[in-house]
């Protein structure tokens, strides 16, 4: 009745009204001008509470009605109407609209449609007739009739309700929801259905008589997610129904009851409980999140069995930066039994939850650094879930720490007083091979200064203090406390020169005598594999700079040295150079009786611009024989990159090289076709073990189905793999993907999995079939098929791809 109302007075309009005003925007608060016979009286004020524009405004004084044409447009509180005509109604306060209709709110999130509206003047109150509702650009509520009121409540009779896009060709969406009645709260922006019917594909599988969701444009809201559902050949059927709940703007809580039911092969015809959960955590200088579960079973002695793990980063003002993670379960194999971490997973403050298969990881890091000062702790530890006979391969407890003052005393040159403190503990039992502990306290001061006497003559001095003390326990062949003095003092006098030619070449020669005396002090230190084992293991005294100098466990010697050195580079624009240089010391005293007086000659050759560069360095002793050869390359092109090393060291006291080393690496990046990029990565040590390995990744990619990639870790000294991964995955027709993927970690977790997963505009959904062999607790391999599901606009939000009507 309303809309022939409308139509009615309309007609009246257009037939005895003519223009009254034109303009593109006309204020509500306008004046009117007449343009009809000078005998009709003037028009009543068009006084409504919103601001109007239009192309053209009529008034039909007979029946009181201003009609708007041409984009028309209605602004109130933030929202907008736009139709392409609508009447006013003076006597009612009306606002009687022709559509088709949009109705817009503030943000943008929420835009109603509809083909006629009758509603207040202030757009706060009406009907609109063939509803259509879009909230967030995601959810689409649809009606024959929608009813406004207290510009706050949106009442849809008899709605259909979907994420997925509707289309003329394809009416009936991937799901819906059917109900007698739905109201959208715009204040609370919730949505609540009575007598709700779920439907997938046409066919209704759920009632409800009651069911309040948020919409979409809520990113956090109290209430269950999507559900859980999986099939496990240990421990049978699993269910699990994810409920969520918010702790105010900044915390929330995840809890997720499972049971397992028709029993596997391990839980027999009992029933399992699982209470998995989450908690979140955000402040305003970092956050933290904890993930745990408690199972009630009967696989073990333990009746009641748990893990909790949590993760965490702070920034303070101080400047410290802290990171940690803890882990901890109350037996090695509860976490494998239920398969927690079947997939990786990262905090929500975007780091990733540190897990493996065989050992609980922690870690505690903070560091603050500046011009003058730098602090640095770092902590890891893990706990093992192998047997207590297995050797792992590195300590389960270590620590560094060091705490750095720097002062500059101007022309007396710079001063640093450098802490540090080391652990390396073994705590894997009294019947695991490796059980020795070491730890370490140091101190020292050095002092570095540099003068410029004229234009060409440099000086250079440096004294260092070092005082270590060791504890090294469980070992009966060394002392469980060793005390350590040692220190040096250095001067270089230096006279570099520099030419340069008319073609851009540079030529620099820099002759230059220096002395050295080094006090080593003695400590008798068993070889580990941390650098704890490094006498200097943060480089203080940067040591390196001067051969003679050996501080490592194995060969310390005092020394007293004196040498020239005279050193030449010839360097072109292109970034090609040669040079080399020649050094004669004179041992003035020695701790080390094989250590004699010579000379050292170096060559040097290279490339350091451009998309190719290499260098060579090769060194020879006192009777020329080769003794150090160091080859870099890398070769840039425009789909590949390479890039090479080689490193030979002979046994010489001449470069102060105890231990000979032969050393190669190689690396390939390579676009090889459009689609399909090739990694590689070979290093081989000759005298290193458990130092040779092939690493390599090849991967697909079209663009548009198919997708493919295989990644491995070859240990060349054991032969076998450390690592393999496969993944294979193909874009069917219809949206969906399959996939099938593989992992491997030695002596840990053989991984085998097959599975198909659909991803776009309303529904998420995967379901796969793996099989997991964990060889870390002896337990017997898993065959378990798992099903989750999210649909678009309700539980975590819509998916990535949209389908749109053509």
């Amino acid at each position: 009745m309303a809309r022939e109302r409308a139509r009615h007075f309309w007609n009246t309009v257009r037939d005895f009204s003519a223009p009254l005003g034109l303009g593109v925007s006309l204020a509500l608060s306008a004046t009117w001008g007449l343009a009809q016979n000078a005998d009709l009286a003037a028009p009543p004020e068009l006084n409504l509470p919103s601001t109007l524009i239009a192309d053209q405004i009529y008034f039909d004084q007979e029946s009181q009605y201003y009609r708007a044409s041409g984009n028309v447009q209605i602004f109130y509180g933030g929202i907008e109407l736009r139709a392409p005509s609508l009447a006013y109604d003076v006597v009612s306060d009306r606002v009687l609209v022709d559509g088709p209709l949009y109705i817009i709110s503030q943000d943008g999130g929420q835009v109603l449609y509809g083909a006629f509206a009758d509603m207040s003047a202030d757009l706060q109150d009406g009907v609109i007739v063939a509803a259509r509702q879009l909230v967030d650009e995601t959810l689409q509520v649809a009606a024959q009739e929608m009813i406004r009121r207290e510009g706050r409540y949106t009442e849809f009779p008899y709605v259909r309700a979907s994420a997925c896009e509707v289309c003329s060709e394809n009416a009936t969406p991937l799901w819906e929801l059917r109900a007698r009645r739905a109201v959208h709260d715009q204040e609370t922006r919730s949505i609540t259905y009575r007598d709700a019917q779920l439907r997938v594909a046409g066919t209704p599988v759920l009632y409800t008589p009651w069911l309040r969701t948020p919409d979409p444009s809520v990113a956090r809201a109290n209430g269950f997610l999507a559900p859980t559902y999986s099939v496990n050949s240990r421990l049978g059927t699993r269910i699990g129904l994810p409920y969520f709940r918010m702790l105010g703007d900044s915390a929330d809580i995840t809890v997720t009851p499972q049971i397992s039911v028709a029993g596997g092969a391990t839980a027999g015809g009992g029933v399992l409980r699982t209470l998995e959960g989450r908690y979140r955590q955000a402040f305003s200088n970092g956050y933290l999140e904890l993930n745990g579960a408690f199972s009630r079973d009967d696989l073990t002695e333990k009746s009641l069995r748990a893990f909790l793990f949590s993760n965490g980063r702070a920034e303070f003002d101080n400047g410290i930066d802290l990171v940690f993670q803890t882990q901890s379960a109350s037996d090695r194999s509860y976490i494998s039994t239920y398969d927690f971490f079947a997939d990786s997973r990262t905090s929500f403050g975007d780091d990733p939850v540190v897990y493996a298969q065989d050992r609980l990881n922690n870690f505690l890091r903070f560091a603050r650094s500046s011009s003058d000062e730098v602090l640095s702790f770092d902590y890891t530890a893990f706990s093992a879930l192998r047997d207590q006979t297995y050797d792992y391969k590195a300590s389960n407890r270590v620590l560094n720490a060091q705490w750095t003052f720097l002062r500059e005393t101007g022309d007396f040159g710079d001063l640093a007083l450098n802490f540090g403190a080391q652990a390396d503990y073994n705590e894997f039992g009294d019947i695991n091979p490796r059980r020795r502990d070491i730890d370490r306290m140091m101190a020292n001061l050095i002092w570095d200064g540099m003068w410029q006497a004229g234009d060409i003559l440099r000086i250079d001095a440096d004294l260092g203090l070092f005082l270590d003390r060791y504890g090294i326990h469980d070992d009966v062949t060394l002392p469980d406390a060793q005390n350590s003095t040692s220190g040096f003092a250095a001067t270089r006098l230096s006279w570099p020169f520099e030419f340069r030619a008319s073609n851009g070449a540079q030529q620099t020669l820099t002759p230059s005598i220096g002395f050295l005396r080094f006090e080593a002090g003695q400590v008798t230190m068993p070889s580990i594999d941390g650098s704890i084992d490094m006498i200097d293991p943060f480089d203080y005294a940067q040591l390196g700079q001067y051969r003679r100098v050996n501080r490592d466990q194995v060969n310390q010697y005092d020394v007293t040295v004196a040498d020239v050195d005279v050193t030449y580079r010839y360097a072109l624009p292109s970034g090609y150079y040669f040079g080399g240089s020649v050094e004669r010391d004179h041992i003035i005293s020695s701790g080390n009786t094989g250590l004699r007086s010579g000379a050292l000659y170096t060559l040097r050759l290279g490339r350091s611009m451009g998309p190719f560069q290499f260098s060579a360095t090769s060194r020879y002793n006192p009777d020329f024989e080769r003794v150090s050869d160091v080859l870099t390359f890398s070769q840039s092109l425009d789909n590949v990159t390479l890039d090479a090393t080689y490193t030979k060291l002979e046994r010489d006291e001449a470069i102060g090289n105890p231990d000979p080393v032969r050393r190669w690496s190689l690396g390939l990046t390579a676009d090889l076709t459009e689609f399909i990029e090739a990694r590689l990565g070979v290093t081989d040590d000759e005298y290193k073990s458990d130092a040779s390995f092939i690493t390599g990744r090849l991967s697909y990619d079209n663009l548009v189905d198919w997708r493919s990639s295989v990644g491995w870790t070859y240990d060349s000294d054991d032969n076998e793999f450390d690592t393999i991964n496969f993944e294979l995955g193909h874009t069917l027709d219809w949206g969906g993907k399959v996939y099938a993927l593989y992992g491997l970690e030695t002596d840990t977790v053989r991984r085998y999995g097959l599975g198909v997963q659909f991803d776009n505009e309303c529904l998420r959904a995967r379901a796969q079939v793996s099989r997991v062999d964990n060889r870390v607790t002896g337990l017997t391999p898993i065959t378990q098929f798992s099903l989750d599901f999210e649909l678009g606009s309700f539980g975590r939000g819509a998916g990535a791809q949209s389908r749109k009507c053509m």
